[in-house]
């Protein structure tokens, strides 16, 4: 077993359970309405897009800048408000200095029922892809009432469990180039000088295996930002997931509806879509063929048409 792999299932999600901000210039920066919530010590930044019901969207990592969802946000501002929170420590939400007592679950919890609260929302709709689902459920964990529906788009589950399982599949997809690269530039982290761009060398190689059509995939990298990947903050959160993740017991009794959307080809394993299913008392599930990761970009059709018939549902 390949060291990278070895060290990515103890430690689970901290480089790969990945959404990468790909855009060549921050979408953030071309469009949207800035809005800023105080926290401890620091501003908690976030922008909106469109009109209408409030529409939460919670990006992946842990550690990506949000930038990516602005297209999935741009295809519902015609209905919702769309809101593309910048997670502590990611965009222009920084703390001054990442500690395991301002960065971990509990707390980005409570950024969001404090956006929520500063917002005057009353109840909010959840989109969370990827650990953006993970740290959507455990919102609802915290603050059922405060929760409209809940949206989990190739989402991790409810404890980490899941990831050695995850990180096979991944493997399994790799040559044996693929792999004997991964393993150079894994033993050569400990002393890189830019653990930024040797990251984003892993996700060269990573990302495309994330999706159906690996091709879809080289062209979801090649723009690909190291700036947009905040690695500090990614490895203090998957640390807490393994101490202290574990939902299920609070969402047995979570009521409001729950649409789960998850490829057949994610490497995210189907029984994590099927356990979260079954936990919820009011979730519905949908499997989307010839989809990995990321279903929006490869079944665009069938998931905007699920998602909004949700959301109309829904309200």
């Amino acid at each position: 077993m390949l060291r990278f792999f070895s060290y990515s299932k103890s430690s689970l999600l901290s480089t790969i359970l990945l959404l990468v901000s790909v855009s060549p210039t921050s979408l953030l920066a071309q469009t949207g309405h800035d809005g800023a919530v105080a926290r401890e010590s620091f501003t908690l930044h976030y922008k909106t897009i469109g009109t209408g019901r409030p529409l939460l969207l919670l990006s992946g990592g842990p550690g990506f800048d949000v930038d990516y969802m602005m297209p999935l946000a741009q295809e519902l501002s015609a209905s919702y408000q769309c809101i593309l929170l910048e997670q502590r420590g990611t965009g222009r939400s920084q703390p001054p200095a990442l500690t395991p007592e301002n960065v971990n679950v509990a707390v980005m919890v409570e950024d969001i029922e404090a956006l929520r609260d500063s917002m005057k929302v009353n109840k909010l709709v959840i989109l969370g892809h990827s650990w953006g689902g993970m740290l959507g459920m455990a919102y609802a964990a915290a603050h059922a009432d405060r929760v409209d529906s809940l949206v989990l788009v190739a989402s991790g589950g409810m404890d980490s469990s899941f990831g050695p399982i995850f990180m096979d599949n991944i493997l399994m997809r790799a040559t044996t180039i693929e792999r004997q690269r991964i393993r150079q530039i894994q033993d050569a982290m400990g002393s890189a000088a830019d653990l930024l761009t040797a990251y984003l060398d892993l996700f060269r190689l990573m990302v495309p295996l994330y999706f159906f059509d690996r091709d879809r995939g080289e062209q979801f990298m090649a723009a690909a930002k190291k700036e947009s990947y905040h690695p500090q903050l990614a490895h203090l959160v998957q640390i807490d997931l393994q101490r202290n993740y574990n939902v299920r017991d609070q969402l047995r009794h979570f009521n409001p509806p729950v649409l789960i959307i998850q490829g057949h080809q994610d490497p995210i394993p189907e029984g994590v879509a099927l356990d979260s299913k079954a936990t919820l008392p009011n979730a519905q599930l949908l499997f989307l063929n010839e989809s990995g990761h990321f279903p929006w970009l490869e079944r665009p059709e069938a998931f905007y048409q699920s998602l909004r018939t949700f959301l109309r549902t829904e309200r």
